[in-house]
Protein backbone atom coordinates (compact mmCIF):
# COMPACT_ATOMS: atom_id res chain seq x y z
CA UNK A 1 0.00 0.00 0.00
CA UNK A 2 1.43 3.42 -0.94
CA UNK A 3 1.99 5.80 1.96
CA UNK A 4 -0.47 8.40 0.64
CA UNK A 5 -3.23 5.76 0.64
CA UNK A 6 -2.32 4.94 4.25
CA UNK A 7 -2.59 8.66 5.00
CA UNK A 8 -6.09 8.64 3.49
CA UNK A 9 -7.07 5.89 5.93
CA UNK A 10 -5.82 8.22 8.70
CA UNK A 11 -7.93 11.12 7.41
CA UNK A 12 -5.00 13.43 6.76
CA UNK A 13 -6.06 17.03 6.17
CA UNK A 14 -4.76 17.46 2.61
CA UNK A 15 -5.60 21.15 2.49
CA UNK A 16 -3.51 21.73 5.62
CA UNK A 17 -0.64 19.69 4.17
CA UNK A 18 -0.78 21.68 0.93
CA UNK A 19 -0.76 24.97 2.81
CA UNK A 20 2.26 23.94 4.90
CA UNK A 21 4.12 22.71 1.82
CA UNK A 22 3.57 25.95 -0.11
CA UNK A 23 4.95 28.17 2.66
CA UNK A 24 8.75 28.09 3.04
CA UNK A 25 8.44 29.28 6.64
CA UNK A 26 6.55 26.12 7.63
CA UNK A 27 8.93 23.52 6.18
CA UNK A 28 9.48 21.88 9.56
CA UNK A 29 5.74 21.70 10.29
CA UNK A 30 5.14 20.27 6.83
CA UNK A 31 7.74 17.54 7.33
CA UNK A 32 6.37 16.66 10.74
CA UNK A 33 2.80 16.45 9.49
CA UNK A 34 3.76 14.62 6.29
CA UNK A 35 5.78 12.01 8.19
CA UNK A 36 3.39 11.74 11.13
CA UNK A 37 2.32 8.19 10.30
CA UNK A 38 5.58 6.92 8.83
CA UNK A 39 6.66 4.94 11.97
CA UNK A 40 3.39 3.01 12.22
CA UNK A 41 3.21 2.69 8.43
CA UNK A 42 6.64 1.04 8.37
CA UNK A 43 5.57 -1.40 11.09
CA UNK A 44 2.19 -2.20 9.59
CA UNK A 45 1.27 -4.95 7.16
CA UNK A 46 0.94 -2.89 3.99
CA UNK A 47 -0.62 -5.70 2.01
CA UNK A 48 -4.29 -6.57 1.75
CA UNK A 49 -5.50 -9.97 0.65
CA UNK A 50 -7.49 -9.27 -2.50
CA UNK A 51 -7.39 -9.82 -6.24
CA UNK A 52 -7.59 -6.95 -8.69
CA UNK A 53 -8.93 -7.44 -12.21
CA UNK A 54 -9.33 -5.10 -15.14
CA UNK A 55 -11.96 -5.83 -17.77
CA UNK A 56 -12.40 -4.30 -21.19
CA UNK A 57 -15.72 -4.46 -23.01
CA UNK A 58 -15.76 -3.75 -26.74
CA UNK A 59 -18.92 -2.69 -28.56
CA UNK A 60 -19.55 -3.04 -32.28
CA UNK A 61 -20.05 0.49 -33.57
CA UNK A 62 -22.20 -0.78 -36.44
CA UNK A 63 -24.86 -1.99 -33.99
CA UNK A 64 -25.23 1.43 -32.34
CA UNK A 65 -28.06 3.19 -34.16
CA UNK A 66 -28.76 5.87 -31.56
CA UNK A 67 -27.20 7.19 -28.34
CA UNK A 68 -27.55 4.78 -25.42
CA UNK A 69 -26.73 4.94 -21.71
CA UNK A 70 -25.50 1.95 -19.70
CA UNK A 71 -26.94 1.92 -16.19
CA UNK A 72 -25.54 -1.18 -14.51
CA UNK A 73 -23.55 -4.33 -15.17
CA UNK A 74 -23.87 -7.91 -13.92
CA UNK A 75 -20.79 -10.09 -13.54
CA UNK A 76 -20.92 -13.80 -12.78
CA UNK A 77 -17.91 -15.23 -10.95
CA UNK A 78 -17.70 -18.66 -9.32
CA UNK A 79 -21.48 -19.11 -9.42
CA UNK A 80 -22.03 -15.73 -7.80
CA UNK A 81 -23.63 -12.74 -9.49
CA UNK A 82 -22.38 -9.24 -8.76
CA UNK A 83 -24.35 -6.19 -9.90
CA UNK A 84 -22.81 -2.74 -9.98
CA UNK A 85 -24.06 0.68 -10.99
CA UNK A 86 -21.97 2.16 -13.78
CA UNK A 87 -22.72 5.82 -13.33
CA UNK A 88 -22.48 7.88 -16.52
CA UNK A 89 -21.56 5.54 -19.39
CA UNK A 90 -22.77 6.67 -22.80
CA UNK A 91 -22.52 4.97 -26.17
CA UNK A 92 -22.73 7.13 -29.28
CA UNK A 93 -22.48 6.21 -32.92
CA UNK A 94 -19.11 6.74 -34.56
CA UNK A 95 -18.44 10.44 -35.11
CA UNK A 96 -18.64 11.50 -38.74
CA UNK A 97 -15.52 13.40 -39.67
CA UNK A 98 -15.79 16.78 -41.42
CA UNK A 99 -15.38 17.00 -45.16
CA UNK A 100 -12.06 18.08 -46.68
CA UNK A 101 -9.84 15.87 -44.56
CA UNK A 102 -6.28 16.81 -45.45
CA UNK A 103 -3.98 14.38 -47.23
CA UNK A 104 -0.71 15.89 -46.05
CA UNK A 105 -0.66 18.68 -48.63
CA UNK A 106 -0.59 21.46 -46.07
CA UNK A 107 -0.70 20.62 -42.37
CA UNK A 108 -0.45 17.13 -40.91
CA UNK A 109 -0.69 15.45 -37.54
CA UNK A 110 2.04 12.83 -37.54
CA UNK A 111 0.32 11.02 -34.65
CA UNK A 112 -2.43 8.70 -35.86
CA UNK A 113 -4.17 8.62 -32.50
CA UNK A 114 -3.57 9.02 -28.77
CA UNK A 115 -4.74 6.18 -26.54
CA UNK A 116 -4.87 5.35 -22.82
CA UNK A 117 -3.68 8.80 -21.74
CA UNK A 118 -3.51 9.01 -17.96
CA UNK A 119 -6.34 11.16 -16.60
CA UNK A 120 -5.45 12.38 -13.11
CA UNK A 121 -8.53 13.11 -10.94
CA UNK A 122 -8.96 16.83 -10.22
CA UNK A 123 -11.68 19.25 -9.17
CA UNK A 124 -11.60 21.16 -12.48
CA UNK A 125 -12.05 18.17 -14.80
CA UNK A 126 -8.86 18.94 -16.71
CA UNK A 127 -7.35 16.48 -19.18
CA UNK A 128 -3.79 16.91 -20.46
CA UNK A 129 -2.22 15.39 -23.54
CA UNK A 130 1.44 14.34 -23.07
CA UNK A 131 4.19 16.85 -23.82
CA UNK A 132 5.54 14.79 -26.71
CA UNK A 133 2.42 12.95 -27.76
CA UNK A 134 0.84 14.94 -30.60
CA UNK A 135 3.35 15.67 -33.37
CA UNK A 136 2.67 18.00 -36.30
CA UNK A 137 4.40 19.11 -39.48
CA UNK A 138 3.59 21.94 -41.90
CA UNK A 139 4.12 21.34 -45.63
CA UNK A 140 2.78 24.71 -46.85
CA UNK A 141 1.84 27.95 -45.13
CA UNK A 142 -1.40 27.52 -43.19
CA UNK A 143 -3.55 29.32 -40.63
CA UNK A 144 -5.03 27.23 -37.80
CA UNK A 145 -8.62 28.44 -37.33
CA UNK A 146 -10.12 26.17 -34.67
CA UNK A 147 -9.31 23.24 -32.39
CA UNK A 148 -12.23 21.37 -30.87
CA UNK A 149 -13.70 18.05 -29.78
CA UNK A 150 -16.32 16.74 -32.18
CA UNK A 151 -19.90 16.04 -31.08
CA UNK A 152 -19.36 16.23 -27.33
CA UNK A 153 -20.82 19.26 -25.56
CA UNK A 154 -19.37 18.35 -22.17
CA UNK A 155 -15.74 18.64 -23.34
CA UNK A 156 -14.13 21.98 -24.20
CA UNK A 157 -10.64 23.04 -25.20
CA UNK A 158 -9.08 25.17 -22.47
CA UNK A 159 -5.52 25.67 -23.68
CA UNK A 160 -3.40 24.75 -26.72
CA UNK A 161 0.34 25.30 -27.07
CA UNK A 162 2.34 24.61 -30.23
CA UNK A 163 5.87 23.68 -29.20
CA UNK A 164 7.78 24.46 -32.39
CA UNK A 165 10.93 22.35 -32.73
CA UNK A 166 12.24 24.40 -35.68
CA UNK A 167 12.82 27.55 -33.63
CA UNK A 168 12.40 26.33 -30.05
CA UNK A 169 9.46 28.64 -29.42
CA UNK A 170 6.18 27.87 -27.66
CA UNK A 171 3.19 29.49 -29.33
CA UNK A 172 -0.24 29.60 -27.72
CA UNK A 173 -3.29 29.13 -29.89
CA UNK A 174 -5.72 31.98 -29.27
CA UNK A 175 -8.38 31.69 -31.94
CA UNK A 176 -5.94 31.77 -34.86
CA UNK A 177 -2.35 30.70 -35.44
CA UNK A 178 -0.22 31.04 -38.58
CA UNK A 179 2.26 28.29 -39.42
CA UNK A 180 5.00 28.42 -42.02
CA UNK A 181 6.22 25.70 -44.34
CA UNK A 182 8.77 23.55 -42.50
CA UNK A 183 7.37 24.17 -39.01
CA UNK A 184 7.12 21.02 -36.92
CA UNK A 185 6.98 19.97 -33.28
CA UNK A 186 4.41 18.95 -30.68
CA UNK A 187 0.98 20.21 -29.71
CA UNK A 188 0.07 20.21 -26.00
CA UNK A 189 -3.64 20.44 -25.28
CA UNK A 190 -5.60 20.94 -22.07
CA UNK A 191 -9.25 19.92 -22.20
CA UNK A 192 -12.01 20.28 -19.61
CA UNK A 193 -14.72 17.66 -19.27
CA UNK A 194 -17.65 18.67 -17.08
CA UNK A 195 -18.30 14.97 -16.45
CA UNK A 196 -14.79 14.51 -14.98
CA UNK A 197 -14.90 17.27 -12.36
CA UNK A 198 -14.15 15.80 -8.91
CA UNK A 199 -14.51 12.23 -10.18
CA UNK A 200 -12.14 9.47 -9.09
CA UNK A 201 -12.78 7.15 -12.06
CA UNK A 202 -13.03 8.24 -15.68
CA UNK A 203 -12.78 6.90 -19.21
CA UNK A 204 -13.63 8.69 -22.44
CA UNK A 205 -13.09 8.40 -26.18
CA UNK A 206 -13.25 11.49 -28.35
CA UNK A 207 -12.21 12.93 -31.71
CA UNK A 208 -9.98 15.97 -31.92
CA UNK A 209 -10.57 18.21 -34.95
CA UNK A 210 -8.08 20.83 -36.13
CA UNK A 211 -9.46 23.15 -38.80
CA UNK A 212 -7.09 25.28 -40.87
CA UNK A 213 -7.02 27.44 -43.96
CA UNK A 214 -4.61 26.62 -46.77
CA UNK A 215 -4.79 28.76 -49.87
CA UNK A 216 -8.44 29.15 -50.79
CA UNK A 217 -9.64 26.02 -49.01
CA UNK A 218 -10.57 24.99 -45.49
CA UNK A 219 -9.09 21.66 -44.39
CA UNK A 220 -9.37 19.39 -41.35
CA UNK A 221 -7.13 16.98 -39.45
CA UNK A 222 -8.97 14.58 -37.11
CA UNK A 223 -7.58 11.96 -34.74
CA UNK A 224 -9.07 9.76 -31.98
CA UNK A 225 -8.07 10.54 -28.40
CA UNK A 226 -8.70 8.34 -25.35
CA UNK A 227 -8.29 9.13 -21.63
CA UNK A 228 -8.44 6.74 -18.66
CA UNK A 229 -7.76 7.07 -14.96
CA UNK A 230 -5.11 4.60 -13.81
CA UNK A 231 -5.76 4.07 -10.13
CA UNK A 232 -3.53 1.99 -7.91
CA UNK A 233 -5.37 -1.22 -6.83
CA UNK A 234 -5.07 -0.08 -3.20
CA UNK A 235 -6.83 3.16 -4.12
CA UNK A 236 -9.69 1.20 -5.67
CA UNK A 237 -9.96 -1.12 -2.66
CA UNK A 238 -9.88 1.77 -0.18
CA UNK A 239 -12.57 3.66 -2.08
CA UNK A 240 -14.90 0.82 -3.07
CA UNK A 241 -14.56 -1.59 -0.13
CA UNK A 242 -13.52 0.49 2.87
CA UNK A 243 -15.24 3.74 1.89
CA UNK A 244 -12.05 5.78 2.36
CA UNK A 245 -11.90 9.24 0.78
CA UNK A 246 -9.19 8.93 -1.88
CA UNK A 247 -10.52 11.72 -4.11
CA UNK A 248 -9.52 14.49 -1.66
CA UNK A 249 -5.85 13.56 -2.10
CA UNK A 250 -6.17 14.55 -5.77
CA UNK A 251 -8.52 17.51 -5.47
CA UNK A 252 -6.90 19.15 -2.44
CA UNK A 253 -3.24 18.18 -2.54
CA UNK A 254 -1.90 16.43 -5.65
CA UNK A 255 -0.85 18.54 -8.60
CA UNK A 256 -0.52 17.13 -12.10
CA UNK A 257 2.94 17.71 -13.55
CA UNK A 258 3.10 17.54 -17.35
CA UNK A 259 6.83 16.87 -17.20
Amino acid sequence: MPYYVYQCYKNVDWEKLKMLESDASTNLEFTEYQDKYVPEYNKSDKKKDFYYYEMEILFDNETITQPEELIDIQIEYKNKTFEEKLGNVNLTKFVEEPENITEKEYFSLMTGGMYNINAFPNKDGELHTPESGLKFEVYNDTVIKSIKILNNDSISVKDVVFKDATNGMDRKFDGELSSKKGDKGNICITLVDEEFKSKLCYSANMFLDIEFEAGDTTEHECIPVQFNTRLDPYEVYADEVDGVDILSFYTKYYEYNKE
